[in-house]
């Protein structure tokens, strides 16, 4: 009898940790979609991005202007920036529409189909600065030979260069020995080997 009631509670403890298991999956469903869905309006996607210019062509989905904040969104591409100028076919505009096809300057690289979100304000400033980051180099960096002066004209020696070593005397230029006869005469003379 009590074996019986070992069974049961053991079906009843797996039947309740495959609720649980189950009840954590969609929690963590749940979670990963809200992660992966920012609650930003979506701006429009990348086009192409002109690395040699570092400028992004944007199929605009929702309208936004010049002064706005976006945030680029993709894989591997996560950063803010504020809209400084934007160009539709070569010519300056200060908003866009959807449908349109804009060209605008991009700070950092970007993919195709890269999303772009309208930002706000605090995001851009949260955002980390690297330019005001200074990054050592494991190595020594060349020294310059020449400093020049911003008020002269002249160029100064860092350092003293290291002395010549005196140079040795040339010998002449001697030409090769003749090369020796010998008394057996050449079993190949006047042969011709090739055809050409």
């Amino acid at each position: 009898m009590a074996k019986k009631k070992v069974k049961k509670t053991a079906k009843k403890v797996k039947k309740a940790k495959k609720v649980v298991k189950k009840v954590k999956a969609k929690k963590l469903k749940k979670a990963v979609k809200a992660q992966a869905k920012p609650k930003e309006k979506l701006l429009g996607l990348i086009d192409h991005y002109f690395k040699n210019i570092s400028v992004a062509a944007i199929r605009v989905k929702a309208p936004f202007k010049v002064g706005d904040v976006i945030h680029v969104l993709g894989h591997t591409t996560n950063f803010y920036q504020r809209v400084d100028s934007m160009q539709i076919d070569h010519q300056e505009v200060a908003r866009v529409k959807k449908g349109d096809d804009v060209g605008m300057k991009i700070k950092e690289f970007v993919r195709d189909n890269d999303k772009v979100y309208l930002g706000s304000e605090k995001n851009l400033l949260a955002q980390p600065r690297i330019s005001g980051i200074t990054i050592t180099p494991p190595y020594e960096p060349k020294k310059p030979l020449y400093q020049t002066s911003i008020f002269k004209k002249e160029e100064k020696p860092l350092f003293k260069p290291a002395p010549r070593p005196a140079a040795a005397p040339q010998s002449p230029v001697v030409a090769p020995p003749p090369p020796k006869k010998t008394d057996k005469p050449d079993p190949y003379q006047n042969t011709k080997f090739f055809n050409f």
